[in-house]
């Protein structure tokens, strides 16, 4: 990744995400998306939904929501559809960069990895007799910091599985200019009120990742 400057970092989580056989297309002006195990809790009207591995070419683009119910998305008036039976295996989820998580001033992000030795009697009678390893388990953790609002459900988090991307450098513009991040899945095991008499409350998130996390670019514009 290319060196990329401070101060312009951010924190973004997925608000859904649904991957099944069970999603169809209807056109219906509105046209709408249905998924009959009710797979879209958490989209709002007003986000954007980016569709991938749907039969018909024109549903695999990135759509408006007009309105939203766990079974039925009702895109925008200006959004079109093909209608499409359910069958493939059909991903449905939020449109990057997802949804921001305000008051956030700091993020301390932790990439690691296990190395595992097999060093052996071999290796210790050579002539150059030395340790050697092999790389184990990768693993991640996140600290970030941030303000506390009213408006913030990050108590509902506690213990709660999340998909979180980490913007190293973040632009409203991605298409003039790179945005660098990284993303994956996480469990949140701690998050700390602090109310000192001096100053604002702050709200330390503690993230443990779960799996992978990938490095990404982004350099085409966000949907508007």
């Amino acid at each position: 990744m290319a060196h990329v400057a401070g101060m312009t970092g951010a924190v973004y989580a997925r608000k859904f995400y649904t991957k099944a056989a069970t999603i169809s297309f209807a056109d219906t002006n509105p046209d709408t998306i249905l998924d009959s195990a009710a797979g879209f809790s958490g989209a709002e009207a007003g986000d954007y939904v980016t569709v991938s591995g749907a039969a018909q070419a024109g549903n695999n683009d990135t759509f408006l929501i007009g309105t939203a119910l766990p079974a039925t998305l009702t895109l925008d008036a200006g959004e079109t559809l093909t209608a499409e039976a359910a069958g493939a295996t059909v991903t449905v989820s939020q449109a990057l960069p997802y949804e921001q998580l305000l008051g956030f001033n700091g993020i301390d992000l932790n990439l690691e990895a296990v190395e595992l030795e097999t060093t052996d009697f071999t290796d210790v009678g050579a002539s150059t007799p030395g340790r050697h390893y092999i790389a184990g388990l990768t693993s991640f953790n996140a600290t970030c910091t941030h303000w506390w609002a009213s408006t913030d459900l990050l108590g509902s988090w506690t213990g709660a599985k999340k998909y979180v991307a980490f913007f190293v450098k973040y632009n409203s513009a991605p298409a003039t200019t790179t945005c660098y991040y990284y993303h994956g899945y996480v469990i949140t095991t701690g998050l700390d009120t602090s109310a000192p008499v001096d100053t604002v409350v702050a709200q330390p998130l503690t993230l443990q990742g779960t799996g992978t996390i990938t490095s990404a670019t982004a350099t085409t514009a966000w949907p508007t």
